[in-house]
Formats: structure tokens, sequence, C-alpha cells
């Protein structure tokens, strides 16, 4: 990393790149769909039920959280990997539908997204933020 006169600091590359090569491929701190798509797409790997491959037409529907009735997983196996941070979830969407009095009601997708952030944080114990932030340290400050 280097200041460069009149454009700030910058990566800059010490070897030819191929357009198209990655550079930096980091994770995410935290997705999440939006409320729009909720109801069309897996909530834990965001694939649509035309993505599912290798089933049949009457196989390819979501399954819908049987307690909030609100998210969708496209198999079993996605509901199993998101079910500890969407426990959380599940339970304050629920709050949110009978607080408002509708059956659906579901928090802007800021909020949503910012919940989930909090919600990963405790579940997994650690500080998300403190150990993306440090691990790009590392990996820029490695050359």
């Amino acid at each position: 990393m280097r200041i460069l006169p009149g454009r700030g600091r910058g990566i800059v590359a010490q070897a030819h790149f191929k357009p198209g090569q990655t550079l930096v491929a980091t994770a995410p701190l935290v997705s999440t769909l939006d409320n729009l798509s909720l109801p069309s797409r897996c909530s834990h790997c965001y694939r649509a039920p035309d993505d599912l491959d290798g089933r049949s037409s009457s196989s390819k529907q979501l399954l819908q959280c049987s307690l909030c009735h609100i998210v969708q997983y496209c198999s079993p196996a996605c509901q199993k990997h998101d079910w500890p941070v969407h426990k959380k979830e599940c339970a304050a969407l629920r709050r949110a539908a009978k607080a408002s009095g509708k059956k659906r009601s579901v928090p802007d997708t800021p909020v949503r997204a910012l919940a989930r952030l909090l919600w990963t944080r405790e579940v997994k114990g650690e500080d998300l933020v403190r150990l993306r932030v440090s691990s790009l340290g590392a990996a820029t400050t490695s050359h």
C-alpha cells in the first residue's frame, strides 16, 4: 500500500495481472436478501427455485420456515446451516408480526442485516469486525 500523489492511498501491484484475475477475495461481514426476494430465494445460499439443478420441476420448490413463515430454504441442509442465526431472527420476526397485527410484518432490509450481524456475532462468540479487519491488515502487510 502506498500514498499516490493526487490520488490518495492505493494498492500497487508488483507483478502483472491478467484482465479479470481476482486480486483480493474477502467474505462479507453480513449479507441478507432484500425484502422483495424473501419469498422467492433461499435465505442461506440465495438460489431461486430455477437454480436448483437436478430436481424435477415439482420438487423445485423452496421450503418455508414453519415458525415465521417468512424465510425460505432450498434444502434442509441450507436450513440447518442457517438455523443458529435464523433461530434468533425467527423469534424477532414473529414478535414484529404480533406487534404490528399483521401476519407478515418484515423490518426493512438494512435493519434485518444489522440484526443478523449482531446475532452472528452472538452465536459465534467473537468480534467479527475485528477479525475481518485484522485479517485484511495481515493480508496487505504480508508483502
